[in-house]
C-alpha cells in the first residue's frame, strides 16, 4: 500500500507544479490597472504626494516621491471619455530606461487611458503593464 500512494503524490505534485507555472507564466503576460482610487490609496500608502482631479470627462492622477533624481519616482494616470483628449495615436507600450509610457484608446477593458511613470512608481501603484 505504502508503494502505491508515493507515485500517486509524486505525480500529483508534479502535474500542479506544472499548471501553477503555466499560470504563473499568463501572469507574467497580463495587465494590471486598478480603479483610480485604489492607484491613489496605493501610492499614498507608499508615500508619495498624490493629486488627483475628475473633470467629468476626463480624470488625472499624478504622484512623485517628492526627491530629485537619480532617486525621483513618479506617476501620472489620465482615462478620458474621449480618444482624442489622450492621443491619435495607436495602442502601445513604450519604455526608455526608467520610464514607461502606456496608451490605449477605445481599448474595451481599459477605455482610453494615458500612463506614464517609473517602474517602481507603476509597482507601487499597483499597476503592471503586460506585452
Amino acid at each position: 500500500m505504502k508503494h502505491r500512494i508515493l507515485p500517486v503524490i509524486c505525480a500529483a505534485a508534479l502535474l500542479l507544479t506544472g499548471c501553477g507555472g503555466a499560470s504563473s507564466a499568463a501572469a507574467h503576460s497580463a495587465t494590471i490597472i486598478p480603479a483610480s482610487g485604489t492607484i491613489q490609496m496605493n501610492l499614498q500608502d507608499a508615500g508619495y504626494k498624490v493629486s488627483f482631479s475628475d473633470t467629468g470627462s476626463a480624470s488625472l492622477l499624478s504622484a512623485t516621491n517628492g526627491k530629485e533624481p537619480p532617486d525621483f519616482e513618479g506617476v501620472f494616470v489620465m482615462r478620458a471619455d474621449s480618444s482624442e483628449a489622450i492621443v491619435q495615436q495607436e495602442s502601445k507600450k513604450a519604455e526608455t530606461e526608467n520610464t514607461v509610457v502606456f496608451v490605449r484608446t477605445n481599448d474595451p477593458e481599459y477605455g482610453n487611458i494615458f500612463i506614464t511613470g517609473t517602474q517602481k512608481a507603476l509597482q507601487d501603484a499597483g499597476i503592471k503593464l503586460g506585452d
